[in-house]
């Protein structure tokens, strides 16, 4: 199994997926991007694998985008700004695409480029001491990488909100509002996140009927998953 940098891999039946920059409070760089990339290629190929768990070492999710990503793009012409987010969307967008239900799990910050990586999952399951936002906002850097996830998970009024006042919330000041599709607390993380993946891997596959039919179940995946 290839070995990773940013991310630590488990391949099972359900797959665990970590973000493993504790140190650095899981800040996403141009790296984490491009093996998040190579992880979601190798997780597509793989027909055993069935439901994908993602989350984070040390005390935070993912406070963001790293600075420095940032700092590249700060004086770009604006051909190059373009072509640069879009090469950092469609690392986002290729796993959002990943035909495999996928499930992340959230705690501490939850920031930025992170909550748009969480919110690239199918399901979200937040602990109570999750924090969620944009504060990159008031310091005058947009929001990069697809303000359409916020909006398709949350609303538009909610997303003008978030993304025009840059205030922090947590999932019992705020409610649901589609961000998160349960919370717990985190040493309950174990019995909350059992039953989601375990039982969708408890029914049968579909079967091929014709060897240029699609089976049930990517299709499904393919409908569920496309983007908006």
């Amino acid at each position: 199994m290839p070995e990773y940098t940013d991310w630590i891999l488990r391949e099972d039946r359900i797959a665990r997926l970590t973000l493993n920059r504790a140190q650095q409070h899981n800040t996403l760089r141009r790296e984490t991007f491009q093996q998040l990339r190579e992880i979601t290629r190798r997780l597509r190929d793989r027909n055993d694998i069935w439901a994908v768990i993602v989350d984070s070492a040390g005390k935070h999710f993912s406070s963001g985008v790293d600075v420095r990503v940032i700092g590249e793009l700060v004086g770009q012409q604006a051909g190059a700004f373009r072509e640069s987010l879009r090469d950092l969307q469609n690392y986002l967008d290729e796993f959002e695409q990943l035909e495999k239900a996928t499930i992340a799990r959230l705690h501490g910050y939850c920031l930025g480029g992170g909550l748009l990586l969480a919110l690239c999952c199918d399901f979200r399951v937040a602990a109570t001491d999750a924090v969620f936002g944009f504060p990159e906002v008031k310091r005058s850097i947009a929001v990069l990488m697809g303000t359409q996830r916020i909006t398709r998970v949350t609303g538009v009024a909610t997303t003008k909100e978030m993304v025009l006042l840059a205030e922090n919330f947590t999932r019992s000041a705020r409610g649901n509002a589609g961000y998160c599709t349960a919370s717990c607390l985190r040493r309950s993380w174990r019995w909350r996140l059992s039953g989601w993946p375990k039982g969708s891997c408890s029914y049968p596959r579909a079967r091929w009927q014709s060897p240029n039919a699609l089976s049930t179940e990517a299709t499904s995946y393919r409908c569920a998953k496309v983007k908006t």
